[in-house]
């Protein structure tokens, strides 16, 4: 039997609908309307809502604020080096 054969479809049919009810809810729950860029591309973090991501960015320890950053967030490694990379340039270009 064939991975594509008829029989198949309204099982699958009914698989993907579920998977999209209930993304659909994970999305409604988190405020999510899907035409939200990805979390790393919103920029870098506030200062005043992460005041020891920037303390840790300030003191050029970097790898103790994407940590910090991870705690917070719970973000993956990737989207957290991301965030802290954009603060921490933007602080860079503050005080220079």
């Amino acid at each position: 039997m064939d991975m594509f054969d008829k029989q198949d479809t309204p099982s699958t049919d009914a698989r993907l609908a579920a998977i999209e009810e209930k993304l659909d809810a994970i999305m409604a729950h988190l405020g999510l309307t899907g035409s939200q860029p990805p979390v790393a591309s919103w920029g870098p973090p506030d200062a005043s809502a992460m005041p020891e991501v920037m303390e840790w960015i300030t003191r050029g320890k970097l790898i103790m604020a994407i940590k910090r950053y991870r705690e917070i967030t719970g973000s993956g490694l990737r989207d957290a080096k991301e965030a802290v990379d954009l603060a921490a340039g933007a602080y860079r270009r503050s005080i220079r």
